[in-house]
């Protein structure tokens, strides 16, 4: 079972928010909990109750550049919470 939860925020023509957020409720029956077909199976979460969310932001600095921020929250099924950050800043001539 997935449920997942999508918001997109815009403010003032130039920032823009897209948020995320899902939870999954992963039972599997007949496989080996532990092996590389669980793994595949549940993307990468395992059995059991796990967390995603996420936040990319846009903004606009003028009519050549655009600065994006990507965030991404993973708490698999009996894991460690992983955090993932990146920035990029495009140019267009």
């Amino acid at each position: 079972l997935r449920i997942p939860v999508d918001a997109r925020i815009t403010l003032g023509g130039r920032l823009a928010l897209t948020l995320r957020a899902e939870r999954a409720d992963v039972a599997i029956a007949g496989a080996d909990p532990n092996g590389l077909t669980s793994f595949e199976l549940t993307e990468g979460r395992g059995p059991g109750i796990s967390y995603l969310w996420g936040v990319v932001g846009q903004y606009t600095i003028n009519s050549f550049l655009r600065a994006s921020m990507f965030y991404d929250g993973r708490a698999p099924a009996d894991a460690p919470v992983i955090h993932t950050v990146r920035m990029q800043l495009s140019a267009v001539f």
